[in-house]
């Protein structure tokens, strides 16, 4: 590791409290929103703080440059199974109670993770950096979705 890394490894390490356990399953768990059948809004949550370990995993390794686990785990994410989009014959399902930006964002999801992973492998720092922050920001405007069925100023603007 570069004197660099070493540095802000201390720094993360230093300049972080601990979390507790507690604190963390706090933080992880996520209301969930009235219209959506508690049944899907379980199985949404338990997938979304699947996201969220895989989040903070990429973010240390990204700001690591540790390109091979970035690949590795990026590639993992876009290979998640996606929900399936609803068709007109199958409103009865549980997927039909979600909103249709959902979909658009799962699909973002993938190829921001898919970018991450080729920018990791072809060791672009900077292209590995862009694709982490749509992975963030897609996140962030799914679970506006998911919670206010909204969408965020951002996304307004940038859709």
């Amino acid at each position: 590791m570069t004197l660099v890394g070493r540095m802000v490894a201390a720094l993360l390490v230093v300049g972080l409290p601990p979390i507790s356990a507690k604190d963390r399953a706090k933080a992880q768990h996520l209301r969930k929103p009235d219209r959506i059948p508690p049944v899907l809004a379980s199985l949404l949550e338990a997938r979304m703080v699947g996201h969220g370990d895989d989040l903070e995993w990429l973010l240390a390794n990204v700001l690591m440059l540790n390109r091979e686990n970035v690949e590795i785990w990026a590639t993992g994410l876009a290979k998640t199974p996606l929900i399936a989009r609803p068709t007109g014959a199958d409103n009865d399902t549980l997927n039909a109670q979600l909103p249709a930006r959902f979909f658009d964002l799962q699909d973002d999801l993938k190829k921001a993770a898919t970018d991450l992973a080729t920018a990791a492998h072809g060791h672009d720092d900077r292209a590995m950096s862009k694709a982490f922050g749509r992975l963030t920001e897609t996140c962030v405007a799914c679970h506006s979705v998911y919670l206010d069925d909204a969408l965020s100023p951002a996304e307004a603007k940038h859709p």
